[in-house]
């Protein structure tokens, strides 16, 4: 999934459910940071993301072309970080 935030300041605290073992990998392809924020009561239509180990009071920000990789769970109902990556655009 690509995202992108057209100011500073704009964060995500929620994703639309998934399937069990579903995976999704987040790109930032925007030149603006993106928060993903951890462990917060989602919107309405969304679940919650658990980022940063089993607390999952961490959050993510998000440069030009990092990545986060999710898997959701239905036992949590959760998507449930895997791995992230804070990657330098390369510009050729």
């Amino acid at each position: 999934m690509k995202i992108q935030a057209l100011t500073t300041g704009r964060g995500v605290s929620g994703i639309g459910a998934g399937a069990d073992g579903q995976e999704l990998i987040i790109i930032n392809v925007g030149a603006q940071g993106v928060n993903m924020i951890g462990n917060l009561s989602p919107g309405s239509g969304t679940t919650g993301m658990t980022l940063g180990g089993e607390s999952g009071a961490f959050s993510f920000s998000m440069g030009a072309s990092d990545t986060l990789h999710l898997i959701y769970d239905t036992n949590s109902n959760r998507w449930l970080e895997i791995s992230r990556s804070n990657n330098v655009p390369v510009i050729n």
